[in-house]
């Protein structure tokens, strides 16, 4: 700046990656609106066809059962059935997302797990977030989900429950509920699988499953500082 001090807005960006002044304005203000911004954050999903969607001959009519052990349990892209049998849903009922969602309970409490295993970093924490309803159809009661995440040489474990009776869903309003849980990565790679632990044909239903690297903070004292730039170079200008 010629004939004078350099504003103490001007000090703020000097030097610190931004750019121009105006550039550094956009960029504070951009972070200020996510650090405040309500709702879930966005971010990118680590996980293939968390709604179930794709796969090979997905049902078009009510659903399809499948088979651990036998050619059908790899239908779904990206995921895999270990253990009895899920029915995978289309026009049986209502969705959380797409037009396909699972019951974990097939003929029996099923599991199915993550086809490829994906990469993580070690030491960081992920968000799994996912959609739970449960069959609306025979006994009303508790459907329980356990969801595990095997990653390195660790295996984290959590159970989520939906009361059908309690909820009152139907096939035409599932009511999904959005759940969350939070496991640190501890290899490189990880694992993610559910598993019903209702024993009947009338399981938990499971829909948009997503696995999220859990971003850094913006700390406080960082939002305020940057907003004190912005503020300073925007009276600067006007001056």
């Amino acid at each position: 700046m010629k004939g004078g001090n350099m504003s103490k807005a001007a000090k703020c960006f000097q030097g610190g990656g931004f750019g121009s002044p105006p550039l550094a304005a956009v960029a504070v203000l951009a972070a200020l609106a996510l650090a405040i911004a309500p709702g879930r954050a966005e971010g990118v999903s680590v996980i293939t066809n968390g709604s179930f969607e794709s796969g090979y001959n997905p049902p078009t009519g009510t659903f399809r059962t499948l088979q651990a052990g036998t050619a059908d349990a790899d239908d779904i892209d990206g995921w895999l059935v270990t253990a009895n049998s899920v029915d995978w849903i289309c026009t049986y009922w209502q969705a959380a997302h797409g037009v396909r969602s699972l019951d974990m309970s097939g003929t029996a409490a099923g599991t199915i797990v993550t086809a490829t295993i994906f990469s993580t970093i070690p030491g960081e924490p992920y968000l799994v977030e996912f959609y739970m309803s449960g069959n609306p159809d025979g006994t009303r009661g508790v459907k329980t989900l356990k969801v595990i995440a095997q990653t390195g040489s660790s295996t984290y474990e959590q159970t989520f429950t939906y009361d059908t009776l309690a909820k009152g869903n139907t096939r035409t309003d599932m009511k999904w509920e959005l759940q969350s849980w939070y496991f640190t990565a501890q290899g490189a790679t990880t694992t993610l699988g559910f598993a019903s632990l209702t024993s009947t044909a009338y399981g938990p239903a499971l829909d948009n499953v997503s696995v999220e690297l859990v971003p850094e903070p913006l700390t406080l004292a960082g939002v305020l500082l940057g907003v004190g730039c912005a503020a300073g170079y925007v009276r600067r200008r006007r001056g």
